[in-house]
């Protein structure tokens, strides 16, 4: 059995230092909404707190900003990153060398205005799922040459048996003024690829986007670091140059937008080192 996990919007994907843990820090920026999406037909024996999250057409969409959550369940410690996800995904080390990952995003922290929600796993393998319409480039780095950049991450995994739990935890304050960590197990069913001759594998999402386009939102990946590391930014240049690599994600903007890394809702994904 496998599970999808789909990664959309302004995430970057950090492997933790000294841990097995690979994990989507989800950015605080402006409009931007964090969500956990799970279709609601894959859902085991929800409880009276999930059912009475909102929906959206077939999905159960949970707020995320302020939460952290841990996928249980998978096979495996280590989560491979596939070579054309790392090609694809711009590594902030080589962009930056000289920043240092901050205490908040190893301890889980929630920062408001600057690190939104969190999301661990351990094995499974992370893949491109989508392109940006153009390539990219860093001028005067590694990253020069031009290339096709992800925008949404697919993360797969093989599952230990029929489901996946998701650990949802998030700090709430009490009627009494004390504080509290609100906690709530989520299973999800896995499946079988229709390839294999199974019905599917249930996709859940964990997108943080906003729902119109907003520009100049790159340089937000920066929060992950300790004081953004603000010397050491450097904006991504949009080429002329098409991405031929498929599927590309939907664009919201003009074409001749050409001044940020994502004209469009989806935001590049980025990765920590």
């Amino acid at each position: 059995m496998k599970i999808f996990i789909i990664f959309i919007g302004l995430i970057a994907q950090v492997n933790q230092p000294m841990s097995f843990d690979n994990t989507a820090v989800l950015l605080d920026a402006p409009d931007h909404e964090a969500r956990l999406i799970i279709p609601v037909q894959s859902l085991i024996n929800p409880d009276e707190w999930l059912k009475k999250q909102p929906t959206n057409g077939p999905n159960v969409e949970i707020d995320l900003k302020g939460a952290a959550v841990r996928v249980t369940g998978t096979r495996g410690v280590f989560s491979d990153l596939r070579r054309n996800f790392t090609d694809a995904s711009p590594g902030l080390k080589t962009i930056a060398p000289g920043c240092k990952l901050r205490d908040e995003v190893r301890n889980r922290q929630i920062v408001p205005d600057e690190l939104a929600a969190y999301v661990d796993f351990r094995g499974g393998h992370l893949f491109p799922h989508a392109y940006l319409p153009k390539k990219l480039s860093f001028t005067g780095t590694a990253l020069e040459e031009p290339r096709c950049t992800v925008c949404r991450t697919r993360y797969e995994a093989e599952l230990r048996g029929n489901h996946v739990t998701l650990v949802f935890k998030k700090k709430v304050t009490n009627p009494d003024g004390t504080a509290a960590i609100e906690t709530h197990e989520i299973a999800v069913a896995g499946g079988r690829p229709k390839e294999e001759g199974g019905a599917g594998v249930p996709e859940i999402q964990i997108s943080n986007k906003p729902p119109h386009a907003i520009e100049h939102h790159f340089k937000v990946h920066y929060n992950i670091y300790v004081g953004k590391c603000a010397s050491e930014q450097l904006p991504p240049v949009v080429t002329s140059e098409k991405c031929t690599i498929g599927p590309i994600c939907e664009q919201h903007a003009a074409e001749d937008t050409t001044s940020v890394a994502d004209p469009g809702d989806d935001c590049t994904i980025v990765r920590h080192p």
